[in-house]
């Protein structure tokens, strides 16, 4: 994975222009030996900022050894297109993102950010779009029997009698209700009366529409949901208010 990817870089003159100088032979300096042993030693900052480099020139068809007024807006753009690349192999490889890519179309901002929700809210919402949750369909892909189902099934659906689960596992059609993010947003019975309690346009969204869930006007309607959804589900790990 390219981490250097991770950053917007804004290549200006000044930037370039001390690398240069710290990459000529005939400085004699402090900054300039501190630079060479860093170089041979091909530490990973260094190895990361000169593939970086490759990279830029590549695709900007440039010399940063030559051309002295690189466009920052330029380089923006390329680490852009370099970094959305990434970010679409990376989620269409992943084999943990299935409901962030339904809901997930296109690279950019999402609106949520930018809405007054509460830390809480954000966190929950932020959690539930990208997988980063403790519910089972996660926390069964660690566990040491994470080849089996049962790892990731709903317990507030299914039986609490363990033999029964190995015995119905062992069957050819048994198909274990699976505790995903679409399934605590619709049918899960322990959140039943939280989803009664939802406006019209925020259920209908919820079974038909998930990817219209995040949409401004639902939004934080939606994240005070996911609050309570997560309070019920892990009740020791919420903080306690006054």
């Amino acid at each position: 994975r390219v981490h250097y990817l991770r950053v917007e870089a804004v290549v200006s003159t000044q930037s370039t222009g001390r690398l240069r100088r710290m990459d000529n032979q005939d400085v004699n300096c402090f900054a300039r030996h501190a630079y060479a042993e860093q170089e041979s030693l091909r530490l990973k900052w260094y190895s990361n900022i000169s593939t970086l480099e490759e990279m830029l020139c590549q695709h900007a068809q440039v010399d940063l050894n030559t051309e002295l007024t690189p466009v920052p807006s330029k380089f923006r753009n390329i680490l852009k297109e370099l970094f959305v690349q990434q970010w679409e192999c990376e989620r269409a490889t992943n084999r943990k993102l299935p409901f962030y890519n339904s809901i997930k179309s296109s690279f950019g901002a999402e609106r949520y950010l930018n809405l007054p929700l509460t830390h809480q809210e954000s966190r929950r919402v932020c959690q539930l779009r990208s997988s980063a949750h403790q519910l089972n369909i996660e926390t069964g892909r660690y566990s040491k029997n994470r080849s089996n189902p049962l790892a990731r099934m709903c317990r507030h659906c299914t039986t609490p009698d363990d033999d029964m689960l190995i015995l119905l596992s062992e069957q050819p059609f048994f198909e274990p209700i699976i505790e995903d993010e679409l399934h605590v947003l619709r049918t899960c019975p322990n959140y039943h009366d939280l989803r009664m309690g939802l406006s019209d346009t925020l259920k209908e969204r919820i079974f038909h529409e998930p990817t219209e869930v995040f949409a401004s006007d639902t939004i934080i309607e939606a994240a005070r949901f996911l609050v309570r959804v997560f309070k019920r589900r892990f009740p020791r790990s919420n903080p306690k208010t006054n």
